[in-house]
């Protein structure tokens, strides 16, 4: 599940740490949202301005091109 408020993103009710995000962002709120198995959820990170899966919705992994690399 998730969900953004206040401009945070919650997965599973967790708060996610975004380190990587420059400065503070104004975004409206948004779901919660319930991903479907088998797919993913996506954001920019620069979300003001981003099309992500607030709009087109989760993205099936099957259309997914690339490699997860754990480090």
């Amino acid at each position: 599940m998730v969900k953004i408020r206040n401009n945070q993103v919650y997965i599973n009710g967790k708060k996610l740490n975004e380190p990587y995000l420059s400065g503070k962002q104004s975004v409206e709120d948004f779901g919660p949202y319930r991903v479907p198995h088998h797919h993913i959820f996506v954001l920019g990170d620069d979300r003001e301005s981003s099309y992500d899966s607030r709009e087109i919705g989760a993205v099936p992994m099957s259309s997914i091109k690339g490699k997860l690399v754990d480090y």
